[in-house]
């Protein structure tokens, strides 16, 4: 995806699947040209290029 269109889930809590199968549940903390970072669940702070994410969609608390 290009970093633009994901810019609205700053803030917000997403459901994340990437290219390689893996999937998160995460908070969207930045969004740039080269890295979306995010925390997911378990507290880790994962940045990835947001060409490898292939779906996003926002969930509720």
């Amino acid at each position: 995806m290009d970093h633009g269109s994901l810019t609205q889930y700053i803030g917000k809590k997403v459901k994340l699947v990437l290219d390689n199968g893996f999937w998160y549940k995460a908070k969207i903390l930045d969004v740039n040209e080269d890295s979306v970072t995010f925390i997911e669940l378990k507290g880790n702070t994962v940045s990835v290029h947001p060409s490898v994410i292939m779906v996003i969609e926002e969930v509720s608390e």
